[in-house]
This record gives structure tokens, C-alpha cells and sequence, in this order.
């Protein structure tokens, strides 16, 4: 019983971070910075960034691992978790190519932090990615 609670309790504390850093960069648009980024390990400045502007994506990406593995463990439990477990198996799926389109076109719009919304694959390229746009005649 405590190894089901450890493998329980681990992708979903897992899943809890992007979540986390989501509800911060979608409320504040001064957040992402480049000295901030919880994706800087391993990846690029420029993906590093890609990743933070489509972090509702990462986000579902984690939450869906983490109930693929609820279905695995409780699986003995219930036998009607097969189709919960394609469910998410279509979700996790389907989240891959999304994450590629935020991070290469910064599409769909409604997927990408509301401070990055604006960006286009000129700005993406050359590195400009934060803050929201101003408009003439308007003071922040």
C-alpha cells in the first residue's frame, strides 16, 4: 500500500509545478524572465522561452502522465479505467503537437501566456518575448 501512495504522490507533485508556474505567468506579465525559467537545464534559451509561453499546454501535458499512472496503480482496484486511461492517452497525444506549435509559431493564441500573445515569428526569432504590446496614445 505505500508503494501505490509513493507512486501516486510522485507524478503528481510532478504535475503540481508547471501548474504552479502557469497560474504565475498567466496573472503577471512582468514574470517571465530569462533567469526564471524552470526549463533552462538542458534546452535552449530560445525553447526555454517557447516552453514558458505555452506552459498551459506543458502543464496538461504532466497532469495527463500523472493520471495515465493513477490509472496503472488502480488498475487492479477497477477494470473500467481502460477507457479513462485512452482518454488521457489521446491527451497526452494530442499535447505534443501542440507544444511544438506554441513553441515554433506561437499558435494557438489562446494556448500562449496573455503577455506573449502579441509576438509574432519575427519577434520569436529574434528573442523578444516579454511584456505586453503598447499601444499609441495609451501609458502603461
Amino acid at each position: 500500500m505505500a508503494r501505490q501512495v509513493a507512486l501516486l504522490t510522485f507524478p503528481w507533485a510532478l504535475a503540481a509545478r508547471p501548474a504552479w508556474y502557469a497560474v504565475r505567468l498567466w496573472r503577471d506579465p512582468s514574470l517571465p524572465r530569462d533567469d526564471d525559467l524552470p526549463f533552462t537545464m538542458r534546452v535552449s534559451k530560445s525553447t526555454a522561452r517557447g516552453l514558458a509561453r505555452g506552459i498551459a499546454v506543458v502543464t496538461w501535458t504532466y497532469f495527463c502522465i500523472a493520471a495515465l499512472v493513477t490509472c496503472g496503480v488502480a488498475w487492479s482496484a477497477w477494470s473500467g479505467l481502460r477507457a479513462v486511461g485512452w482518454v488521457f492517452i489521446a491527451g497526452f497525444a494530442g499535447s505534443v503537437p501542440l507544444l511544438v506549435l506554441v513553441v515554433t509559431f506561437n499558435r494557438p493564441r489562446f494556448l500562449v501566456i496573455p503577455s506573449a500573445r502579441h509576438l509574432t515569428r519575427a519577434d520569436i526569432k529574434a528573442g523578444v518575448w516579454t511584456g505586453r504590446p503598447v499601444r499609441q496614445g495609451v501609458q502603461p
